[in-house]
């Protein structure tokens, strides 16, 4: 006998001996031992129960049936106390009495005992419970490997099947957890639970491990029918917890490929691709978990369009590719939003379908209602998205051609595009030259359709994606695409217009060019919308109008002429200048580049630019020949305020070309605004000399007017007036300023003491009022040709005050002293009377102060300061004034001390400090001590840059004009470590500094460090310039 059957012989001899042992045993115990055990859990009696059992088992310790009922008395008992929860120890056991349960039939009395059967009854009865899941888990935790444990796996693979295809989560997840945790890595189905455990906890080590121990399994064992129907709503649970939103998406798309990944040996069995297969189209059947899944079916972040392959491509067949072209045609997906139920069960029903391409019923189930979905939603991916050629059956690929094809009528009847479509259409070898034929005929169709709806978009499509079906149509394709980019330009719809012109001159082959279509479009766009007429002017009025609102909005359309031609700026800007050159009427040049100004490139130099508009506008205004000349003055004002460029000379110099005689020079003055007979005191000032003449003369004030007359030097007037008063008053103004005592006469505390001086005409007020009730007060002034107002101001740390009661010396005092001099027309000589300097409220003396001055020349751009034993120099200030505060703000360095400082306070505000001013110009404060205004002085802002510390340290203080002094206090570095406060006042002259300081704390010496510095930055107006003096005699 064969070795192997002799084996089996044996084995079941044993095992008849063995049922006859056990039958010879139980034949001897009174009473029916089912029945009695099953009174004691009645009656809730599990010790008797338990010690009745022992007693038998120590007789027949190998008896399957009292080690089945033992097993279900302790999880009775169990089940009564609980001791899943409170006291786990008393199921340890269930595993000594399982082991010993190795069959399922058992005789009993002529009757069978399935003990199997039983031990499962209770189990489903514990998963019933209030202890489930925990009881199953416990349950399967204590089973040893062996038949009643793959019983046990059944049962708790269904549980688990029941929870998660309700989305009852956590307890399916726990008894997994039971599966996965008794090791046999032969048996997938512990594996396979790892696996479905891993995806729901989205574990990658379980998931990793579950891999690994797959491909050790046992690949003749089959897996459990339910783990199979759980395995998709675990993946679907993992991609949903990753992904939130798209998660019942990404199962769509990713499901193949996860089964791919995971790479079971069982399911690449023909039996097991049909069982994962069922499973997901049970998911289609399963509404709660439909309902559920759409909330999240938002669209992928990456393209639908992009599916994962998970086939490859077989031999027998390939899709329609389209023909190599320069441009790309992507018709994109349809999907928007949430999936509603039809389209998502739809989708897992096509799931089913590629998980078990070869299931040709399956395809029945699909194709029809695919296609009518696909139609009624736009959605038409539906039918292709995610298939590869390979994955249709050969007996199918008809019936799914003519579903495209079905799909692709009805587009073209929709007027819509199938290029999308057809491209999926399959070729299957033994058929592909007539599925080309028609898929060309098809095409055919679709473009006729589209030439005939106009449709240019399609047009275009169907061209780019087979040129030789346009070339069939060729004039009414570039007829109709030419419409297009009319239509695209009428409608402000200017993208893919470059994408047209390039289909007709690459694809077409026609000779276009978009650049010139798109001028012509916009110059006829400008005179059909009116903007040309809105550029004509015959009035200088629009000019005053400020360029952002005059500005004319030229649309969308030149917005994108200006991304259009970005490389070639310049196109735009002869476009613009032409249209300038165009506009009519006396202003229309002027106007039109105002109202254009905004709408010309970086390219067009601004500076350019603008002198274009000034000359311009001078050019229209010359050309005005209705103007008269008050109309010519009135305009020329009010273009001045607009544009600051044009000089009042020049508006000036044309307005009195427009005079010829006395009568128009009259009602010149009388009819101008005050403004416009300043510009005529500023650039004619004899025009208006004689007329405030005249005026005072037919006034009846005569001597205003004889004193008015000897000014002019006009040789029309020379008659009337004595023109060299004219000369002299012109000497003396070019001599008004202020002056500082040049630096090199600088030499320690004990040198001259006046800093600068201030040269002003003395100004006589009278005052009358205008015979209108609301008339404000006029001020006319009046010069006395003879006087001139001399101001003094001492410098600082010049004036030392001592305190003999405190012991205190202080150097901050600064001077001021306004008197009135008398000057010599022959010999430019100021002299300073002595009246003037007695009596002041001086600190000092007037020659402590000031020195022994008894006389100032005037030499040009200096004067010459004498005194009793020398004469000293001072320079003028440009752009100082005499009557408003000359501002110190700016960078000031310090460059040298004086060389009797004292050397412990040279840390103060040493050489090499940079002093920053930042004065408020607005905030005028007007001080006060007993009801009395003390003078005017403005806050002030800035920093002091230490040499000994890299930080700024910030300063506040104020500026005092009268004496051009600042004053402030702030924290200065030690050398070594710390810091103090310091009291600093400084004082300008032009770019010249001079500051004077001491420490907060020292009381003795007062602005006793004394330094000199210089403006770090110094604009071009106050570079010097030579002024020529005119020096008259009297006559």
């Amino acid at each position: 006998m064969h070795k192997k059957q002799k084996g089996i012989v044996n084995m079941m001899k044993r095992s008849f001996l063995a049922l006859g042992l056990v039958l010879i045993t139980l034949s001897g115990c009174s009473g029916n031992p089912v029945e009695k055990v099953e009174k004691y859990i009645a009656e809730n009696d599990y010790a008797d129960a338990i010690e009745w059992l022992a007693d038998n088992i120590e007789d027949e310790p190998q008896n399957p049936l009292y080690h089945t009922l033992a097993a279900e008395v302790v999880l009775a008992e169990c089940a009564q106390t609980n001791c899943f929860d409170n006291n786990p120890s008393k199921l340890d056991a269930l595993t000594s009495h399982l082991s010993n349960v190795q069959q399922n039939e058992f005789l009993l009395d002529d009757q069978t005992v399935y003990l199997f059967d039983r031990i499962t009854a209770v189990t489903e009865k514990l998963s019933h419970s209030k202890h489930h899941p925990k009881a199953l888990a416990a349950i399967m935790a204590y089973t040893p490997y062996g038949p009643l444990h793959q019983r046990m796996i059944d049962v708790t693979f269904k549980k688990v099947y029941d929870h998660i295809h309700k989305g009852d989560v956590p307890p399916a997840n726990t008894l997994l957890g039971a599966l996965a945790q008794k090791v046999i890595i032969k048996d997938p189905n512990q594996s396979i639970a790892l696996l479905a455990k891993g995806y729901i906890a989205n574990d990658k080590d379980d998931l990793a491990t579950a891999l690994e121990n797959i491909q050790k399994a046992d690949t003749t064992l089959p897996i459990n029918d339910h783990a199979i129907n759980a395995l998709p709503y675990a993946v679907y649970q993992q991609m949903v917890e990753n992904n939130p939103n798209t998660g019942a998406r990404m199962f769509i798309h990713e499901f193949r490929n996860a089964l791919k990944v995971a790479n079971i040996p069982y399911f690449n069995t023909e039996r097991g691709q049909a069982k994962i297969a069922n499973a997901v189209y049970a998911m289609s059947r399963n509404q709660a978990f439909i309902d559920r899944a759409i909330l999240h079916s938002y669209p992928l972040n990456t393209p639908a369009d992009q599916p994962v392959q998970t086939t490859e491509p077989q031999p027998v067949a390939e899709k329609i590719q389209p023909q190599d072209t320069s441009i790309t045609v992507v018709e994109p997906v349809q999907m928007t939003g949430q999936m509603d139920r039809e389209e998502f069960a739809l989708h897992l029903v096509k799931v089913a379908l590629l998980t078990n391409p070869r299931n040709e019923k399956s395809w029945d189930i699909f194709l029809e209602p695919a296609t009518a979905y696909a139609k009624e939603t736009d959605n038409y991916s539906i039918l292709y998205e995610g298939l590869a050629p390979g994955d249709i059956p050969s007996n199918t690929i008809q019936e799914y051609n003519n579903a495209l094809f079905d799909v692709s009528n009805h587009l073209i009847s929709e007027n819509k595009s199938i290029l999308d479509v057809i491209q999926h259409i399959i070729l299957p070898a033994d058929n592909a030259d007539v599925i080309k034929t028609k898929v060309t005929k098809l095409l055919n169709e679709a473009m006729i359709s589209a030439v005939n709806n106009a449709n240019y978009d399609l047009v275009y499509n169907y061209a780019s994606f087979q040129p030789d079906i346009a070339r069939l149509s060729r004039q009414k394709v570039v007829s109709i695409t030419i419409d297009a980019l009319e239509n695209k330009w009428q409608n402000n719809n200017f993208e893919g217009m470059d994408t047209l012109a390039n289909f007709l001159s690459e694809t077409m082959g026609i000779d276009f060019s978009l650049d010139s279509l798109l001028l012509q479009s916009f110059d006829d766009y400008l005179g059909q919308s009116g903007t040309q007429k809105k550029l004509n002017s015959q009035v200088v009025d629009p000019l005053y109008i400020p360029t952002d609102e005059a500005q004319v909005d030229l649309g969308s359309k030149f917005e994108f002429l200006k991304q259009h031609f970005k490389e070639q700026p310049e196109v735009l800007d002869n476009l613009l200048k032409s249209l300038i050159v165009k506009a009519e009427g006396n202003y229309g040049i002027p106007v039109s580049l105002h109202r254009l100004y905004n709408h010309f490139s970086s390219e067009f130099n601004k500076d350019d630019k603008h002198a274009y508009l000034i000359n311009s506008i001078k050019n229209s205004l010359v050309s005005d020949s209705s103007l008269t000349a008050v109309e010519f003055a009135e305009q020329g004002e009010k273009l001045i305020d607009t544009f600051s460029e044009i000089p009042s000379s020049f508006v000036v110099a044309e307005t009195m070309k427009r005079v010829d005689t006395l009568e128009d020079s009259k009602a010149l003055w009388n009819n101008t605004s005050d403004t416009f007979k300043q510009y005529l005191r500023d650039t004619r000032p004899q025009f208006a000399t004689l007329m405030r003449a005249i005026d005072a003369y037919e006034a009846g004030d005569h001597e205003k007017a004889a004193k008015l007359f000897t000014i002019l030097s006009d040789t029309t007037l020379i008659e009337q007036a004595r023109p060299y008063l004219q000369e002299y008053v012109d000497t003396i103004r070019a001599q008004v300023g202020v002056y500082a005592l040049e630096n090199g006469q600088l030499k320690g505390r004990d040198s001259l003491g006046t800093s600068m001086l201030h040269i002003d005409l003395i100004q006589n007020s009278k005052v009358t009022e205008d015979d209108t009730p609301d008339s404000a007060k006029k001020q006319q002034e009046q010069t006395d040709l003879l006087s001139v107002k001399v101001t003094l101001i001492s410098r600082l740390g010049a004036i030392k005050v001592q305190s003999p009661e405190d012991l205190t010396e202080d150097y901050g005092k600064i001077a001021r002293l306004e008197m009135t001099g008398r000057i010599n027309p022959n010999t430019m000589e100021i002299t300073l009377p002595d009246s003037e300097k007695a009596g002041s409220s001086l600190p000092l003396p007037f020659e402590k102060i000031f020195g022994s001055v008894q006389a100032l020349n005037l030499e040009g751009d200096k004067i010459i300061y004498k005194t009793n034993d020398r004469e000293y120099t001072f320079k003028r200030v440009f752009n100082y004034s005499t009557v408003a505060p000359n501002f110190p703000s700016g960078k000031y360095a310090i460059t040298t001390e004086h060389p009797n400082n004292d050397s412990r306070a040279k840390h103060i505000l040493p050489v090499g400090a940079i002093v920053t001013f930042e004065v408020d110009e607005r905030r005028k404060i007007t001080p006060k001590q007993d009801g009395e205004v003390l003078g005017v002085v403005y806050p002030l802002e800035g920093e002091v840059l230490h040499p000994s510390s890299p930080k700024p340290r910030e300063i506040k203080g104020f500026y005092n004009p009268e004496k051009q002094a600042i004053s402030f206090v702030y924290n200065y570095p030690l050398p070594s470590s710390g810091s103090l406060d310091a009291i600093i006042k400084c004082q300008t002259r032009g770019v010249d500094i001079t500051c004077a300081g001491h420490n907060k704390h020292w009381g003795r010496q007062k602005y006793s460090y004394i330094t000199h510095g210089k403006q770090v930055y110094v604009p071009q107006e106050l570079k010097p310039s030579s002024t020529k003096i005119n020096r008259i005699r009297n006559r």
